[in-house]
């Protein structure tokens, strides 16, 4: 759980990331912004599409971790089925 947690925040960083490139550069020396602060309304926005891109992925993830379940629940349903005829035919 706490490692999902942390790959959905790295998710984020990285979407900030694409989003203001300059942002998290290493080492990089920021100088004060010379454009207005975006309004609340425009920052609360851009946190909603970060956040449903964020939850897209994870849901897209999720998926794919029950589609690789289901096949191994599946595979081994098969080898119990064919254990337990194999054991039939010995006993008889």
């Amino acid at each position: 759980m706490v490692q999902k947690n942390v790959e959905l925040q790295l998710q984020a960083l990285r979407l900030i990331q694409q989003q203001f490139p300059d942002i998290l550069a290493p080492g990089a020396e920021h100088p004060p912004p010379t454009h207005t602060e975006p309004s609340v309304k425009q920052s609360g926005t851009d946190e909603d599409a970060i956040m449903a891109e964020v939850m897209r992925r994870s849901k897209e993830e999720y998926e794919a971790q029950q589609k690789l379940s289901s096949n191994a629940d599946k595979e081994l349903e098969a080898a119990i089925l064919k254990s337990q005829e194999a054991e039939k035919k010995r006993l008889v």
